[in-house]
């Protein structure tokens, strides 16, 4: 719940500051709806649940640094994979992405770049 406040009010913050300051109150009453829905959105995933992936990403982070420096690149590749698609199939991260369509809905499209430094082919041991 710390969490989607704490996104909701980043949110809001955001978007005041990249709203022209001329904002009929007709927008600021739609700006803060979309706001409220987004937040109660947030407030109906399961936060145990986010905090169990959270741990197994932690412990899963272990075993894929100790098997790169043991040279077993294929296996941390495999392990990382079959972790990331768990996530993504996790009902958790599935509603994690509907709260966060609308978060992109309310943000300003200059904030969503792509990173100039992301590379398909970089492996999961060459990450720092």
């Amino acid at each position: 719940m710390k969490v989607a406040t704490i996104l909701a009010m980043l949110t809001l913050s955001l978007s005041a500051l990249a709203q022209p300051p001329e904002l009929s109150e007709e927008q600021m009453q739609r700006m803060m709806q979309s706001a409220n829905e987004m937040q109660a959105c947030f407030a109906q995933v399961d936060q145990s649940a986010l905090e169990e992936l959270g741990k197994k990403a932690e412990q899963l982070e272990t075993q894929i640094n100790s098997l790169c420096a043991s040279g077993k690149r294929s296996e941390a590749e495999r392990v990382a994979l079959k972790f990331g698609m768990e996530m993504a199939n996790s009902e958790e991260m599935k509603a994690l992405r509907k709260c966060g369509e609308m978060v992109r809905q309310m943000m300003p499209p200059m904030l969503f770049k792509t990173d100039p430094e992301y590379r398909e082919d970089r492996h999961i041991c060459d990450n720092g």
